[in-house]
């Protein structure tokens, strides 16, 4: 009796054990990705547009139940969606100072932080060359961007847009596609809310031409 009450002491301290690495793992893992977004934010969101580029190069070689190759720990899938388009979603991380455009044409329309359009329209940049493209910015304290800092080129992509519900989207209102241009700052203004983390959802719906596709972000509420 006393050496089956001393077993189950033993696979008790042991589980104990075993249950506390896991914890303290974690722990450090939490810290060391806050460390990251505290310490060194800039690059984090080089890091999160290059995660970004990455999902969105999944989504669109794709089909619905494959799992983007950027989580493969938390197993983000493509899911079916309306009109036999599919999507996913991911967090997205901008900090402030920062933003993501994306173009479809030489040029886009944009507003201000008033959310009026302003008459200048956004060109395109020539390292985005003749295809659409999503481009990581650092932007100035209106509305246009001082400098691309990265911009990657997206292929078999005819429109990319986003709905145009979002608060922290500046893009103008399109004629020919669902919602905005793509034109999303971390912070509007002095009293805009800051961008942060936050959840975007991207769809990828089918066009007319066979292996063409168009992608719709919707960046979902906190």
């Amino acid at each position: 009796m006393k050496k089956a009450a001393l077993n189950i002491s033993l696979m008790e301290i042991i589980g104990l054990i075993i249950g506390s690495l896991v914890i303290i793992t974690l722990i450090f893992f939490v810290m060391g990705i806050t460390d990251l977004f505290k310490n060194n934010p800039e690059q984090a969101t080089y890091d999160n547009y290059d995660v970004l580029i990455s999902s969105v190069n999944d989504l669109v070689k794709g089909q619905a139940g494959d799992s983007l190759n950027e989580f493969p720990d938390k197993k983000i899938e493509i899911v079916p969606a309306q009109e036999n388009a599919v999507q996913v979603t991911i967090p997205l991380y901008i900090q402030e100072g920062f933003g993501i455009v994306g173009f479809d044409r030489e040029e886009i329309r944009i507003k201000n932080c008033a959310g009026v359009q302003v008459k200048s329209p956004l060109k395109k940049p020539e390292m985005c060359s003749k295809i659409p493209c999503l481009c990581l910015y650092k932007q100035g304290p209106e509305v246009g961007p001082y400098a691309y800092s990265l911009c990657t080129a997206l292929r078999n992509i005819g429109k990319v847009s986003v709905v145009s519900q979002s608060e922290y989207n500046y893009g103008g209102l399109r004629d020919d596609a669902p919602g905005n241009d793509l034109y999303v700052r971390a912070k509007c203004g002095q009293t805009g809310q800051l961008f942060n983390v936050k959840n975007v959802k991207i769809i990828k719906l089918p066009r007319k031409e066979e292996g063409k596709f168009d992608l719709i972000f919707d960046i979902l509420p906190s």
